[in-house]
């Protein structure tokens, strides 16, 4: 067997395989003469049919079959032979099988990328800062508040605005025909939640009980339904009824709620300062980190194989229909990858960047860093040595966090040699934009 390889690109392999024809032609014989010692025709006795026979009324099928397997097998040695490691199976091409002729075929495959790190002194990122003030736990609470805010039928002449609960009866049409499920008699929305296609829910402020009003919105691009995305639906809305809103009250039910251990207004602040600053913290590293690793990838500008950011995207696809409590197996077929493709684009990069960055300098995560950070993480948790216990208990888990250590270790490591420039933003803010992220 004759093996070469070709680079095509950074995340592409053409490997060229040749096997001589002695060696697949007899293989071709001894499956005709194995499937003739089996084979039940119609005026043979069993395991008796001529090879001759067998071959003129199964040669092609035969033939096929075994070019098939030899394709794998030798595809398999030709990998070992030439110490590759596809990220995705091979697409077969140019595949010769001629008589007399040596065998050939070429497979096309991807591969992990191959970067060159920049000089990291080139490089700017920007770090951003924020801490929790007063004022940023009285919005919290204010907030919470609303949350839990209980609702009543509204006075007479109330002109709805944010955080008003309405019912309407609706129309939808799309060049003057009823799209499907795009007409209901009662349909609840609390203005300012963002429950409706952007646009709809500001169209209702202002309006009153027993008004009818028609408008135009359109559904957004990546819209779940594909015949609606993208289009401009006109919409007739009667408002049947409107109920406000009252904040629920600073009691104990409200506190517990929150599964919060507090008794009283301000020690429910303490606590609530306490997690907001622990979330603080771990969305802080997290924009950072990014920030600095982006700085990177942009620098070297590389693309990624297909089957890797298929296989993000894929992930991804379905943590997000098990968190809302369906079978991701059922319901595959009816979500596509496509819109988390440009996010699992960003995170193979990110690995294949960290990975290259663990070759280089050869970091280590020690023991006493590791417990640091399972430390860090069961803060978060009511209870800290029971979070420990379960990690500890959980290679999988102790290998994720490990990872995570790891990350922190090299991102510090790069950015002392990187230019980073300073921002302060409030905390909300920051949660706004880990949501966008």
């Amino acid at each position: 067997m004759q093996v070469s390889v070709l680079t095509t690109s950074n995340i592409e392999r053409r490997l060229i395989v040749g096997v001589p024809f002695d060696e697949v032609d007899g293989s071709f014989q001894e499956k005709i003469k194995s499937f003739a010692k089996q084979a039940k025709l119609d005026g043979f006795r069993p395991g008796k049919v001529p090879v001759s026979v067998v071959m003129k009324r199964f040669g092609k099928s035969i033939r096929r079959e075994t070019i098939s397997e030899l394709i794998e097998k030798y595809y398999s040695m030709a990998l070992e032979q030439s110490e590759l490691q596809p990220v995705s199976p091979p697409s077969i091409e140019k595949v010769i099988d001629e008589p007399g002729v040596d065998f050939k075929f070429e497979a096309v495959v991807e591969v992990w990328p191959q970067i060159s790190l920049p000089g990291f002194e080139k490089l700017v990122a920007e770090k951003l800062d924020a801490s929790v003030e007063a004022d940023d736990v009285e919005e919290m609470i204010t907030r919470l508040r609303k949350e839990k805010a209980t609702f009543a039928p509204a006075e007479a002449e109330t002109v709805i605005e944010t955080g008003h609960k309405v019912d309407v009866a609706y129309e939808g049409k799309l060049d003057g025909e009823v799209f499907d499920g795009g007409k209901g008699d009662s349909l609840a929305i609390e203005i300012g939640k963002g429950e409706m296609i952007p646009g709809f829910e500001d169209q209702l402020i202002g309006m009153k009980a027993g008004d009818t009003k028609t408008f135009a919105v359109p559904f957004p691009e990546d819209y779940g339904t594909a015949d609606l995305a993208g289009k401009n639906a006109e919409f007739t809305v009667t408002i049947n009824s409107i109920e406000t809103s009252e904040p629920a009250p600073l009691d104990d039910a409200f506190f517990k709620e929150y599964e919060s251990k507090a008794n009283d207004l301000e020690s429910f602040k303490e606590e609530l300062s306490t997690n907001m600053k622990r979330e603080l913290t771990t969305a802080l590293e997290a924009k950072n980190n990014t920030a600095v690793l982006s700085a990177v990838i942009e620098a070297i500008n590389f693309k990624v194989p297909k089957a890797m950011v298929e296989h993000q995207a894929s992930h991804m696809r379905d943590k997000m229909l098990s968190n809302l409590g369906v079978d991701p197996a059922q319901f595959r077929d009816r979500f596509t990858t496509e819109m988390f493709q440009e996010e699992a684009t960003n995170i193979v990069k990110k690995v294949v960047v960290l990975r290259e960055l663990q070759k280089k300098f050869n970091l280590e995560v020690s023991d006493e860093e590791l417990n640091s950070r399972i430390q860090l993480m069961g803060s978060r948790y009511d209870d800290p040595q029971e979070f420990d216990r379960q990690v500890k208990a959980s290679e999988n888990a102790l290998n994720s966090i490990k990872e995570e250590a790891l990350e922190q270790k090299l991102v510090n490591h790069i950015s002392e040699n990187m230019t980073l420039t300073s921002k302060n933003i409030t905390y909300y803010e920051l949660l706004a934009d880990k949501k966008a992220m």
